[in-house]
C-alpha cells in the first residue's frame, strides 16, 4: 500500500462508483458526486491515478483536469472487483492532495437465449414456418438486449434467400419457393 508523503495536505474519500466491465466510458464527474471535493479543483494537468499499491491505475481510470472527471473503462476480466485508486498531485505550494476512489468493477455477461434455440428446421417446397426466437435474458441485469440477424462474413453463401427475421416479434419466417437442388 502506498503511504502518503509527510507533507500531505489534504486527503479525501470520494463516494464509490460501480462500473460494468467491457462498457463504454463511464464519466465519474467528482464535484457533482462529492459535496466536500474542493480540493480537486486544486489538481492540475500533472495530475496522476495509481492504485493503492504505487502502480499506474490508467489501464482502469483517467483524471481530466477541464471537466474535473475520472473516465472509467476496462475490458480485463481481472479487474472485477472493488479496485483502490487515488488520484494523487501537489497543489501551487507543494502540498500534497489525495483523493481516494475505489471503483467497483463488475462482472458483465452477453445476454443469452433462456433455452436452447432449434437450429433445424424440415420444409416443403411453399411452405411457410415461423420460428419465435426464446426469450434472452442478461444475467447482469445491466443490458437491455436486442437481436438481429445478418450474415456472417465468409458465410453469405450459406445464409438461405427464403430466411427473414421479423426484429419486432423475433420470428424467424421461413418461405422456400425455389428448389434448393
Amino acid at each position: 500500500m502506498k503511504i502518503p508523503r509527510p507533507c500531505a495536505y489534504k486527503s479525501l474519500n470520494l463516494t464509490a462508483q460501480d462500473y460494468y466491465r467491457g462498457q463504454k466510458t463511464l464519466d465519474y464527474k467528482i464535484t457533482k458526486n462529492n459535496k466536500n471535493a474542493f480540493g480537486v479543483t486544486l489538481l492540475d494537468g500533472n495530475t496522476k491515478m495509481i492504485y493503492q499499491d504505487g502502480t499506474d491505475a490508467s489501464d482502469l481510470a483517467k483524471f481530466n483536469k477541464d471537466k474535473y472527471s475520472v473516465g472509467i473503462q476496462t475490458d480485463k476480466e481481472d479487474a472485477v472487483g472493488i479496485q483502490r485508486t487515488i488520484i494523487r498531485n501537489c497543489d501551487g505550494l507543494n502540498r500534497l492532495l489525495e483523493l481516494n476512489l475505489y471503483i467497483n468493477v463488475l462482472s458483465n455477461t452477453h445476454p443469452d437465449f433462456t433455452t436452447e434455440m432449434q437450429t433445424t428446421f424440415t420444409l416443403k417446397l411453399n411452405e411457410t414456418l415461423s420460428y419465435k426466437l426464446p426469450p434472452i435474458k442478461d444475467s447482469d441485469g445491466n443490458d437491455e438486449p436486442e437481436v438481429f440477424l445478418k450474415t456472417m462474413e465468409a458465410q453469405e453463401d450459406q445464409y438461405p434467400k427464403f430466411l427473414n427475421f421479423d426484429n419486432s416479434t423475433r420470428t424467424l419466417i421461413f418461405r422456400p419457393t425455389d428448389r434448393l437442388d
